[in-house]
């Protein structure tokens, strides 16, 4: 039986501000967490009912070290470990997928003022990655402490059960495809991996609060390469970012790297392009297993402009050109996508 933890979050509001006025239960898109907007006299905060013990030490150690690293990220005011909630800053609904939505509605198109939004993340992204990155108590990371050999192979198992063979209408050779995926592993591997890597850099996990981009939700956070974070802010799938603006975005942030010695950008867009790739096979498995199996059908509409995306990268020079099995299934979804 579920217990219903809202009369202790609202007494740690009442602990920690007072008496609450008003309490409104937000949207949560795909996580299990139950999220609430708690309005007082005092403050206004967002109260947590977290489903798991180490996604909330996670997120709460989290945000403290990127506190002390001076990253706009939300405060956390009050902790109830023993019942899971906590309270951080409320920094209102406007993600920045809701504005490029907003924009796109008034304008028709991706403005420059959207670019400069993207532009003002990717200034705060070698922060997390790199500056707080190497202070991070990796201990607390709930799910891989890297993204490495068994959490890449983990996405790759994810997007075979989970999209593949719930949505692909032409048989498989799973045996081939299997080297391909081993192929594609060892090259991920060959980037330098020992980054903060956010895991879930997309256009909603950052709000805009007075035009300045704020982030939440980096939970899942693990060391990793940082080409994966740039692949999730730039192939996130209803965020539609003409490619011409994401190549100006991958250059604006290699500019950005060279203010952080150490840091090589080698070989930096062949890694890249593989990561792109990983990232939206994960990403197609979870629209996949969130509208199926979670019952949360929205997701549905996030797997056409994902498939778009795959067209996009189908026509560069990626190392999907040296996996031909895997080519072709990508080619046959596209395809049937738009049949």
């Amino acid at each position: 039986m579920t217990v219903n933890r809202l009369p202790h979050l609202l007494a740690l509001y009442r602990q920690t501000f007072g008496e609450p006025l008003q309490v409104l239960k937000l949207q949560g898109d795909g996580s299990d967490r139950q999220i609430f907007r708690i309005l007082g006299a005092q403050q206004t905060v967002i109260g947590i009912i977290g489903a798991k013990a180490a996604e909330n030490r996670a997120f709460i150690g989290f945000s403290r070290h990127f506190k002390r690293n001076n990253l706009p990220v939300p405060d956390i005011f009050a902790v109830d470990e023993k019942h899971g909630i906590y309270l951080e800053t409320d920094l209102g609904d406007e993600t920045l997928y809701e504005r490029i939505r907003k924009v796109r509605t008034a304008n028709g198109k991706f403005t420059d003022a959207l670019t400069s939004l993207y532009k003002k993340a990717l200034d705060r992204l070698p922060d997390f990655q790199i500056t707080a990155g190497r202070t991070l108590d990796y201990t607390l990371c709930y799910q891989y402490p890297v993204f490495g050999a068994d959490a890449i192979w983990h996405d790759i198992s994810y997007f075979r059960s989970r999209f593949l063979k719930t949505r692909l209408d032409v048989p498989v050779s799973f045996n081939k495809l299997n080297r391909e995926f081993s192929t594609l592993l060892q090259t991920l591997l060959e980037a330098r991996h020992d980054y903060f890597l956010y895991r879930d850099f997309q256009s909603r996990n950052i709000v805009i609060l007075n035009d300045e981009p704020w982030f939440i939700d980096y939970q899942s956070g693990r060391r990793g390469a940082l080409q994966y974070d740039l692949a999730s802010l730039l192939y996130d799938a209803k965020a539609e970012i003409p490619d011409v603006i994401r190549e100006e975005l991958v250059d604006y942030y290699l500019q950005r790297l060279e203010n952080y010695p150490g840091v090589a950008a080698d070989n930096f867009r062949r890694y890249y392009y593989a990561y792109c790739w990983i990232r939206i096979m994960q990403a197609l498995a979870a629209f996949a297993y969130l509208a199926g199996v979670k019952g949360k059908r929205a997701f549905l509409s996030s797997i056409p402009p994902a498939l778009q995306n795959v067209r996009t990268l189908l026509a560069k020079p990626t190392i999907m050109n040296e996996l031909p099995e895997l080519k072709n299934i990508f080619i046959n979804l596209v395809n049937q996508s738009n049949g």
